[in-house]
């Protein structure tokens, strides 16, 4: 396991929010990172790993992705090339309600509230 490996799973670890199969999934990718901080699991490896069917590490990795927890870089006739962010190369999630949380006080918006602080 390369240095570079360490951190991702460490950075998964400590600042992740995805849960279940989705931080599985992250985990088993963070495992794959390479020295220059790429991973380059196939689906199938992804699958033989954690135990899920295809359909849901595509699930699991485009939410992860839509989180901004994870980076793809799709290519054709290859495995893809995925990153996870860093403390060198974070890149802030996106805020929404994308990891599925119901009841999240930034998921519901308050027609009356006019930019108001309170």
């Amino acid at each position: 396991m390369s240095q570079i490996s360490w951190k991702c799973l460490a950075w998964v670890f400590n600042h992740a929010t995805a849960r279940r199969v989705n931080l599985l999934v992250l985990i088993r990718i963070a495992d794959h990172v390479n020295d220059n901080g790429d991973a380059f699991p196939s689906v199938a490896t992804l699958t033989e790993e954690t135990g899920y069917a295809k359909k849901r590490v595509y699930q699991a990795t485009a939410t992860l992705e839509a989180a901004g927890e994870l980076q793809i870089e799709r290519r054709t006739g290859r495995s893809n090339v995925y990153r996870v962010p860093t403390k060198d190369r974070f890149t802030p999630p996106p805020p929404s309600n994308v990891l599925g949380r119901k009841g999240s006080r930034d998921a519901k918006k308050d027609d009356n509230d006019h930019g108001k602080p309170f």
